[in-house]
C-alpha cells in the first residue's frame, strides 16, 4: 500500500531554512547565549535543527517564480512548544525575519507530496527536485500564455526589471517554429512532443513538408543587434519529401509545397527528414541540464504537434512551447481591462494563423500562401515578434515579391511549326492572345527584351476575297515582312484542322481552255470543309494562289 501523503500547497507559506536563520538572528539581536542553553543543540547546525522532524513540501513562490522547501507556519509553534515541554524555556512562536511565501496552487500530485525531513541528507535530496518544480511552473505559465512571462523571456538580457514572477537566464532565449505538414489521409502525426514524450500511435504518419524559422535573441544581443530584423536575422529553411511531392497532397486545407517565398526549398528523402529535424533541434536547444528550463522555446499555433524525429532521439525534455494564438488573446484581454481605446470587443481566441496575420496587418500575398510549411513557420515567428514589439518591420518581400529576375516566359513558337495543339480552335480571326499575367499582383517587369506576342493568322478570311481586293491585300503582304521565329513575334495556327485541300499542280494552275470557270470554282468549294484551312504554301504567296482559281 502506498503511504504517500499529499497536502495543499497554499498552506506551506514559510521557507524552512529561513526559520533557522530567523532564530539565529533573534538570538544575536537579543544577546542570548544559545550555545550555553540546554536546547542549544538544536541550533548548532542546520542539520541539528532538522532533527525536530519537519513536514515539508516543495512549492513555487508566485511573486518570484523560485522554488522553496516550505513548511506550515503552525509548525513553528509546535517547535517552540517542544522546547518548552522538554527544556522548560520559551522561544518565540513566530520569529520576525522568516521568509514569507505565496505558494502557487497546483493540482499536480507530484508537486503536492508531503515529506518529513529529519536530517540534512534528506533535505539535500529533496533540494534536487527544486529545478524540476520551477521548470514545471514555468512550463505551465508559458503554456497558459501569460503575457508577463512571455515578455520576461523575450526581453531577457536587457537592463529592465519586470515583475513577472519568473526567473530568466539573463542572456536571452531562442524562439523557433517547426511547422510540419502531415498527409491528411495517412496515420495520425507521430514523433516526440517536448515535455510529453513519444506518441503511441500504431501507424506512422506521412510527412509532406517541414518548415523552420528561428530567431536567436541571445546571439543577436551578443553582437549588439537588437531588435531583430525578420528578413535578415531569422534562420529559415524548408524541406520537402521528394517521394511524395507530386503524389500526396492535402485538400482540406490545401498545401502548396512549391510556394516557399522566404528562401530556397530542399528536396530530401523521407528517411532523412527525421534526422534533419532531430539535428536542427539538437543544435538550437541547450544541453546542460534537463532540470532547468531550456533556452529553446517552440512557438506553435494551437496545441503542439509531435516533431518527426527518430525513436532514438536525445532531444531534451525541458524544451518549452508557447501558443501565439493564446498569447494574442491574453494581450487583447489585458487591453480590454486597461480600457485602451480601439480595442476590439472579442471574447474568444482567434481560430487560425491566417486570422492572426489579418489582425496584425501582416500581408499574405499569393506567392507566399499559407499551407506551405516554410511560410507558416516564418509567419508564426513574425507574428510573435509583432505581438512583443509593435514596431517590428514587415519584410519587404511581402510587398514587392521575391527578389531576383522574373520567371521566364514561354519560348516563341517556331514559324515552321504547323499548329499548336494546346490552343483553342474556335474561329476568331486576327485575335491576339493576352500577354498579361494572372489577376493577382504581377511580377516585376523584365529588365530588358521585348515580350513575345502570338499572332493568329486565318487564311479562311482572305480566301473568298473578290479580285478587287486582291490587289490591296497583295500590296499589304509585300509591304510587311512576315514574322519569323527569331523575331519578337511568333506565328501559330489556330485549331487542329485537317488538310482537306488537295495540292495544287503547277500545270493545272494555268487553266484549261475547254473547261469553264464556274465548274472549277464549284468543285473547289465543295471539296473545302467549313472550318479554317491552312495553305500549304507560305502566307506571302497566298494572294497569287487564290487569283489563279478565282473566276469573277
Amino acid at each position: 500500500m502506498d503511504a504517500t501523503r499529499y497536502g495543499n500547497a497554499v498552506e506551506f507559506d514559510v521557507d524552512l531554512h529561513s526559520i533557522y536563520a530567523a532564530y539565529i538572528g533573534l538570538f544575536e539581536s537579543s544577546a542570548i547565549d544559545w550555545w550555553d542553553k540546554s536546547w542549544g543543540g538544536y541550533f548548532t547546525s542546520f542539520g541539528d535543527f532538522l532533527g525536530f522532524g519537519w513536514e515539508v513540501m516543495v512549492i513555487v513562490d508566485t511573486d518570484t517564480g523560485r522554488p522553496h522547501i516550505a513548511v506550515r507556519r503552525e509548525q513553528i509553534a509546535l517547535f517552540a512548544r517542544m522546547i518548552r515541554t522538554r527544556f522548560g524555556e520559551s522561544l518565540p512562536k513566530d520569529p520576525p525575519t522568516t521568509l514569507p511565501l505565496r505558494p502557487v496552487s497546483t493540482r499536480t500530485l507530484a508537486l503536492r507530496r508531503l515529506v518529513v525531513v529529519h536530517d540534512l541528507a534528506q533535505y539535500r535530496k529533496l533540494a534536487l527536485t527544486l529545478p524540476s518544480a520551477e521548470l514545471s511552473h514555468l512550463r505551465t505559465r508559458l503554456r497558459n500564455a501569460e503575457v508577463g512571462v512571455a515578455e520576461q523571456l523575450f526581453y531577457a538580457g536587457d537592463n529592465e526589471t519586470r515583475a513577472s514572477g519568473v526567473r530568466d537566464n539573463g542572456v536571452g532565449y531562442t524562439w523557433a517554429c517547426i511547422s510540419t505538414i502531415w498527409w491528411e489521409k495517412g496515420a495520425p502525426p507521430n514523433g516526440l512532443t517536448p515535455g510529453s514524450g513519444h506518441t503511441r500511435n500504431k501507424g506512422k504518419g506521412l510527412v509532406l513538408e517541414v518548415g523552420m524559422a528561428v530567431v536567436r535573441c541571445a546571439n543577436l544581443r551578443a553582437v549588439s543587434v537588437w531588435p531583430p530584423v525578420p528578413q535578415e536575422n531569422y534562420r529559415k529553411s524548408h524541406f520537402i519529401t521528394e517521394e511524395w511531392v507530386d503524389k500526396r497532397q492535402n485538400l482540406n486545407p490545401p498545401n502548396f509545397p512549391r510556394s516557399y517565398a522566404f528562401g530556397h526549398s530542399r528536396f530530401v528523402a523521407e528517411k532523412d527528414m527525421e534526422k534533419i529535424v532531430d539535428a536542427t533541434v539538437g543544435a538550437l536547444a541547450s544541453q546542460e541540464n534537463d532540470s532547468n528550463p531550456n533556452t529553446l522555446i517552440l512557438l506553435t499555433v494551437g496545441e503542439p504537434l509531435p516533431l518527426p524525429v527518430p525513436t532514438s532521439s536525445t532531444m531534451p525534455s525541458n524544451i518549452l512551447h508557447l501558443d501565439v494564438l493564446a498569447l494574442e488573446y491574453r494581450l487583447l484581454r489585458r487591453a480590454q481591462e486597461q480600457g485602451i481605446p480601439g480595442t476590439p470587443d472579442r471574447h474568444h481566441p482567434l481560430p487560425s494563423l491566417g486570422a492572426l496575420l489579418q489582425v496584425l496587418q501582416i500581408p499574405v500575398p499569393p506567392f507566399a500562401p499559407l499551407g506551405n510549411a516554410g511560410n507558416e513557420a516564418f509567419y508564426t515567428v513574425l507574428a510573435f515578434q509583432k505581438l512583443m514589439m509593435a514596431e517590428t518591420r514587415i519584410p519587404d518581400v511581402l510587398y514587392h515579391g521575391p527578389s531576383g529576375p522574373a520567371a521566364p516566359m514561354a519560348p516563341p513558337i517556331p514559324f515552321s511549326r504547323p499548329y499548336s495543339r494546346d490552343l483553342s480552335s474556335s474561329p476568331q480571326p486576327n485575335r491576339r492572345m493576352s500577354t498579361e499575367g494572372p489577376s493577382h499582383t504581377p511580377d516585376p517587369p523584365r529588365p530588358s527584351g521585348t515580350r513575345a506576342q502570338t499572332v493568329f493568322w486565318d487564311d479562311s478570311q482572305y480566301s473568298p476575297l473578290p479580285p478587287s481586293r486582291l490587289s490591296s491585300f497583295e500590296s499589304r503582304s509585300k509591304a510587311k515582312e512576315l514574322p519569323s521565329s527569331t523575331s519578337s513575334r511568333s506565328v501559330s495556327w489556330v485549331g487542329d484542322r485537317p488538310a482537306a485541300r488537295a495540292p495544287v499542280d503547277s500545270n493545272s494552275s494555268k487553266g484549261d481552255s475547254n473547261s469553264t470557270g464556274p465548274s472549277q470554282d464549284s468543285s473547289i468549294v465543295e471539296a473545302r470543309p467549313a472550318g479554317k484551312l491552312k495553305s500549304e504554301k507560305s502566307v506571302k504567296n497566298l494572294a497569287g494562289t487564290l487569283a489563279r482559281f478565282w473566276v469573277g
